[in-house]
């Protein structure tokens, strides 16, 4: 984990003071420990980060003042798509779906997932893991979240999905990726895609499905895996 990195939302910009959130603040002062100077860096997860001072410490709250800036390249699309999980589940999802680039999840309703929605208790929940998950693995730009009501609202034209196949005979997962070509990742919920949807999925233009491994994946793990093979792709480029 980078020392001594705390998040902001708001935009930064050199020579500024920026007032850290309450979680960021508390963070500073009880469990890092910092004080007044301290050289600390700050990432708002829209590819900017600041190299900063401690500049107010109060029991209230804590400024920092923006010595200089870096601006970083918004990654490649790597898209998600996997239906409802359960919280501590979608915790793992997210925490190392982060970590491996991805930049986007959009949870779906499936035939198989009784939820169709969050609330906004969750959605801070998911956000939560999703910074800290941010600082610790050293990017910059905040995956986005997405609720999605179908399968076929996933679906692009422009893009190729993958989704995660049982079935032995689909190809693995190198033999079809197409690195040139904009993509989306595609993961059934705890329970899997029903037949009607795999039917369906295997009928549409521009969808594939690819076989992962041999054991039986919670979806998860499939969809942890489907990412970190496709990222690693970009290294073979």
């Amino acid at each position: 984990m980078p020392a001594n990195r705390y998040y902001t939302p708001q935009d930064i910009s050199k020579g500024s003071s920026i007032l850290l959130e309450s979680d960021e603040a508390l963070h500073l002062k009880t469990v890092m420990r910092n004080q007044l100077g301290d050289a600390v860096e700050l990432v708002n997860g829209k590819g900017l980060l600041g190299y900063a001072t401690v500049f107010e410490i109060s029991k209230k709250e804590v400024v920092l003042k923006i010595e200089h800036l870096e601006r970083h390249p918004e990654p490649r699309t790597v898209e998600l798509g996997i239906g409802f999980l359960v919280q501590d589940r979608l915790d793992l999802l997210l925490e190392k779906g982060c970590e491996l680039g991805l930049t986007k999840i959009s949870l779906i309703k499936t035939q198989n997932t009784s939820k169709g929605g969050l609330t906004d208790g969750q959605i801070e929940r998911m956000r939560r893991v999703l910074i800290a998950s941010l600082k610790q693995s050293g990017r910059f730009w905040l995956p986005q979240i997405d609720l999605v009501p179908s399968l076929e609202d996933f679906l692009d034209e422009r893009a190729f999905t993958y989704f995660g196949d049982i079935d032995p005979t689909s190809p693995p997962f190198f033999e079809a990726f197409d690195l040139n070509t904009p993509f989306k990742l595609l993961v059934g919920p705890a329970k899997g895609f029903s037949k009607e949807e795999v039917l369906f999925l295997k009928g549409e233009k521009n969808v594939f499905g690819v076989y992962l491994n041999q054991a039986t994946l919670r979806a998860e793990t499939a969809a942890i895996l489907m990412v970190g093979l496709a990222t690693h792709a970009f290294l073979l480029k």
